[in-house]
């Protein structure tokens, strides 16, 4: 019987990560009573930083994060922060441990941080944020309900054929 060495687990790719954290994340929120307010929220992120740019964009989610709805925005803006400090592991945006105790919190030290860096990595989080949200959009549209009012998207290619 030959001695085979055990079998090690391939690493994970960075896509990989990203899928898995987010889905990590949403699944944190599935017993939520937000958790509709939250799938809607994330769906329109992808847009809301193509449209502002990485430093507006998690301003803009700071604000909203107080606002009526502010626990599905305070979870989405966790779990965006949380890839871009920890998740991601070049990220040039980790979380400063020593600013960790202070009254700072972890958007203010995020943006504090953006405005120190070049433009090269700032266009590469952003890209980083693109592509971590795709994972997180998708799987929150898999696994949390729709609002009632939320619009149904249809498959692409099915057209709306009207029936005679």
């Amino acid at each position: 019987m030959p001695n085979n060495p055990p079998q090690s687990r391939p690493q994970l790719t960075l896509d990989q990560l990203r899928a898995k954290h987010a889905l990590a994340q949403v699944q944190t929120v599935t017993g939520e009573s937000w958790r509709s307010d939250y799938r809607s929220y994330v769906r329109g992120m992808p847009l809301t930083l193509r449209l502002n740019g990485l430093g507006q964009f998690i301003a803009l989610q700071m604000a909203q994060s107080s606002g009526t709805k502010g626990a599905a925005h305070q979870a989405a803006l966790a779990h965006i922060l949380q890839w871009l400090g920890h998740g991601w592991g070049s990220s040039p945006y980790k979380r400063d441990a020593t600013q960790a105790d202070q009254a700072i919190t972890p958007g203010q030290q995020f943006l504090s941080k953006l405005t120190e860096q070049n433009e090269a990595d700032m266009l590469r989080a952003q890209r980083e944020l693109m592509a971590y949200l795709k994972w997180l959009k998708t799987f929150a549209e898999a696994l949390l309900p729709a609002k009632e009012t939320e619009p149904v998207e249809t498959a692409k290619g099915a057209g709306n054929a009207a029936t005679s």
